[in-house]
This record gives C-alpha cells, structure tokens and sequence, in this order.
C-alpha cells in the first residue's frame, strides 16, 4: 500500500474539523485501495475515522447526525458508515436498505494502472451531454428519456417497500452512465471490459467513476481464468 494522494488525505483533515479538532490526533494513511479506480476508497477512509472520532466522545452523535456531519466531508461518505449495502439518492444524503440477492456469481475486480479522478469523470460527463443535447440527443440524467438503466433504476422494492432488492434479472441490465464519457478519455478501459464479455462474462462495466472494471460471471472456472491473466 502506498501514501495516500493530497485530496484523500484533505478528507481526513475534514473529518477532524467537523469536530473542531486542532491538536491531539496524528492520521496515518496507508492507502490499501488504489487512488482514482472509483472503489470508494477515500470516501471508505474518511467515513472510518468519522466513526473512530465518534466513538471517543463522551456522547457519541446517533447515526443519523453522524450521517449529516459525514456528507460535509464527501458526498458518498454517509454510505459508508453503514458497512452494508445501500441504494443512494440525492447527492448522498439519502440511504436506503438494500438487499443484494446474487447466489452462485463470481465478481471479478481489474484495477489497470491509470487513475481517474472524480471530479474530472463528472465535468467530462457534463461535457457529454451537452454535446448530446445540442445534436438533439437525450441526456441520460432525463427521465422522459426512457434510457436510465443504472441499478438504482432496475432494482425494485421488496416487501413493506422500505428495502431495495438487487436480483440477476435486473443486474445484468446495469448501465454505468460515467462510462462513456470516462472511457472516451481512457480507451482502455473499453478494452479490458471487452476483455471480461469476452472471457464469459455476463456483464461487466466500470465501477464509480472508474478507472477499475468488474465481470460477473455465472462459472466460477471462467472468473478465474480471466483473473489469472497476467
């Protein structure tokens, strides 16, 4: 694991301030996640050590409030509070159960050596779609547009309606609406996901704001000869 990069780090610096801390805590960051491949990594960072200083109060903040104090810091760090899977609407601030019901996939995860960063992924989207719009096209963010096929879309409420179910029938639809304009930058990335269809994949699309791919595979034999490649 290397350093982690100036903006994660400024995370944590966030973090601390939320608390007005000036003295008295050293953050050490070892980055196990790479920077810039759309995991979460930083987010992931900053939502623990929100939990950490949390805990060292003498009344720790409910969730909820720790949730109000964690979206100052980054937009999808309340999620990561949760330590479980959640559908995230708004601009992260608001979290619903979600059950992932997938028996016998195997995921696999490539994270090549180019590093894509957030901001730069969302601008570069907007860009997109600007230039969709003026040639008369339909923006993917529209819902009249009829084109919104992400998971937050293609999963349904179970139940009591109060959590999300993901199921193979509708996750193999997912749509990863970053990627082409991130992949118009970084070509690649469209190569190594044809690479994972190719492999016997069932899908396979970018993660976040990329730069790591990920397959699902239905035959454990095929997700690991495709992650032995070297």
């Amino acid at each position: 694991a290397g350093e982690a990069p100036g903006e994660e780090l400024g995370q944590q610096k966030k973090g601390c301030r939320i608390w007005q801390l000036r003295k008295g805590v050293d953050v050490t960051l070892r980055k196990g996640i790479p920077h810039g491949a759309g995991l979460g990594g930083g987010s992931s960072d900053a939502a623990a050590l929100l939990l950490w200083l949390n805990s060292c109060l003498e009344t720790p903040l409910p969730l909820e409030e720790l949730e109000k104090a964690a979206i100052k810091v980054g937009a999808d760090v309340p999620f990561f509070l949760h330590g479980q899977p959640r559908r995230v609407t708004g601009i992260g601030e608001v979290l619903t159960p979600a059950a992932v019901d997938l028996p016998g996939w195997w995921l696999v995860l490539v994270c090549p050596p180019v590093s894509v960063s957030t901001p730069w992924a969302y601008r570069a989207y907007d860009d997109l779609m600007a230039e969709a719009e003026k040639a008369g096209g339909k923006g993917l963010t529209n819902p009249e547009s009829k084109d919104n096929e992400t998971l937050l879309v293609m999963g349904k409420y179970a139940g009591t309606g109060t959590t999300f179910r993901i199921t193979t029938e509708n996750v193999l639809q997912i749509r990863n609406d970053l990627e082409p304009a991130v992949v118009r930058e970084y070509p690649q990335l469209e190569t190594i996901r044809q690479y994972l269809l190719h492999s016997g994949a069932a899908c396979a699309r970018m993660s976040g704001s990329g730069s790591s791919m990920f397959g699902l595979f239905s035959a454990r034999h095929a997700a690991e000869a495709a992650a032995q490649r070297p």
